[in-house]
């Protein structure tokens, strides 16, 4: 892992989780992008969806790609406009293959979901996206 002042330079196939009450916001770093946690934030949920999503729109644009699972509220929502707006796709989990289809519900309510997939398809459908 390749750290960039107070961040991580992301790599293909590397994961990051943001640890609890610290929201992972995604930046552009000359041709990188780095993730970094943040603790400052107006938003219900810490970690939260909109945060990440809103930061990987303004940093990736219509490179950038998010995936709602299985979740419960509406955290999630607020960042897939700004992501879609910013010309991102979006992928949201199929309601029969959620264990809670709240999250992914508000998305696809909202017809923001490029498509939705089933859990066991999801790596697959990332995977030829990226």
């Amino acid at each position: 892992m390749v750290e960039a002042s107070d961040g991580l330079v992301l790599e293909p196939g590397m994961a990051v989780i943001a640890r609890g009450g610290m929201h992972l916001m995604i930046e552009r770093a000359d041709a990188s992008f780095v993730a970094r946690l943040s603790g400052q934030s107006e938003r219900t949920y810490t970690p939260s969806v909109d945060e990440l999503f809103s930061s990987g729109a303004a940093a990736g644009g219509r490179t950038a790609l998010g995936v709602i699972l299985t979740g419960m509220g509406d955290d999630g929502l607020a960042g897939a406009r700004d992501l879609v707006t910013a010309g991102g796709a979006l992928l949201t989990q199929s309601a029969p293959s959620c264990v809670v289809y709240g999250m992914p519900r508000c998305v696809d309510e909202a017809k923001l979901g490029a498509v939705s997939v089933p859990l066991d398809a999801m790596a697959a459908e990332i995977v030829s996206r990226v």
